[in-house]
């Protein structure tokens, strides 16, 4: 994104949390908050290089930019606003929410998350009028906090093929289970469950042998998981991988795990589906709303029976439709996600 030089922007964005690597918070300020997305090139986007300039321009600098702009709105899709943004030019600010997990989970989150980030979103849920949502389910959670007039407009990311994936109606004719590989796709916390994806890695393993694979793509962050992972035979922990990797990884893999307790959206999901891949992800509501019919849903707390429903799925399920549900449903959400985009620019130039 370019530092716009208007002097009186329609719009002030900050962007400080860009510039580590790029998971889904990054893309969604990308390709949502961008000049062709909110339909103008009146905005200024505040970057920072490092995380002292994050705070600071956060607390100070972007609540001074608004004060001298009064007309514009400061939309923040990355971290929550600060106190001291939400307090001065509350009236002005629409917060991207992607999660409610700094309030609804707290024992759960790392310790800069806690005291950094926890306490201006508690503020600002309770003093700001206008949000903005990645999803149905996370509109939902949002209400029980905010003010019972708070206006919550849904804008869920347009999904881009970023891994760049070729589509293969074919890649299910035929299924191995004896060499089958699982994919996840995540930072390693407590949240996203990756013991029970282990408990689940190992009835698979127990019916079909030691080929079975368990790939972790993703930074291996806090909690006990980790350990467990590094430690367990047939798993491969990659760490950050680029996206032509990732691509590679993608077409010889089996399917998809998410065994996550919540999630705000499940980005990787459907931004996996434009190969093809059977997604297998726990049954909660918010992938009960992304995936619609076209994955396996399981309860990631019994592990035999996931296991049972994940050879039955590829055994009874008609295989040549896995590839093609999968590949259809990422198309449904974008044609949803393009109607939201019209909304949110009329909902914010016009309210």
């Amino acid at each position: 994104m370019n530092y716009l030089k208007s002097k009186k922007p329609k719009l002030i964005i900050d962007c400080t949390h860009l510039g580590r690597n790029t998971t889904g918070i990054e893309r969604i300020t990308e390709e949502l908050f961008n000049e062709t997305a909110l339909g103008t090139d009146s905005i200024y986007h505040v970057t920072s290089k490092n995380t002292w300039l994050l705070i600071i321009k956060q607390w100070f600098y972007i609540t001074i930019k608004s004060i001298l702009n009064p007309n514009a709105k400061v939309l923040t899709p990355g971290f929550p606003p600060s106190i001291l943004l939400s307090l001065l030019r509350g009236h002005k600010v629409i917060p991207y929410i992607h999660d409610m997990f700094l309030l609804s989970r707290q024992n759960e989150i790392n310790i800069r998350a806690k005291y950094y980030m926890r306490p201006s979103l508690s503020y600002a849920v309770k003093k700001l009028d206008y949000f903005l949502v990645n999803s149905n389910k996370t509109a939902t959670e949002l209400r029980s906090y905010c003010k019972p007039n708070a206006n919550i407009m849904l804008y869920r990311p347009v999904i881009n093929n970023v891994f760049n994936l070729d589509f293969d109606v074919n890649r299910y004719q035929t299924v191995n289970l004896s060499k089958m590989k699982i994919l996840m796709l995540g930072t390693v916390e407590p949240r996203k469950n990756y013991s029970g994806a282990l408990d689940i890695f190992d009835q698979l393993r127990h019916s079909f042998g030691n080929n079975v694979e368990l790939h972790v793509v993703g930074r291996l962050g806090w909690g006990n998981d980790s350990e467990r992972l590094k430690k367990t035979d047939g798993v491969i922990c990659h760490g950050y991988l680029s996206s032509q990797d990732v691509k590679n990884l993608v077409q010889t893999c089996t399917f998809y795990l998410s065994t996550s307790h919540d999630e705000g959206l499940g980005l990787p999901l459907l931004e996996l589906q434009y190969s093809g891949i059977a997604i297998v992800a726990s049954d909660i509501p918010v992938f009960r709303e992304v995936l619609l019919n076209s994955g396996l849903l399981i309860d990631q707390n019994k592990a035999h029976v996931s296991a049972d429903e994940i050879i039955s799925f590829f055994s009874e399920q008609n295989l040549a439709e896995i590839a093609t549900n999968s590949y259809n449903n990422v198309h449904t959400w974008n044609v949803k996600a393009n109607k939201d985009r019209l909304k949110v620019i009329d909902f914010i130039y016009n309210k």
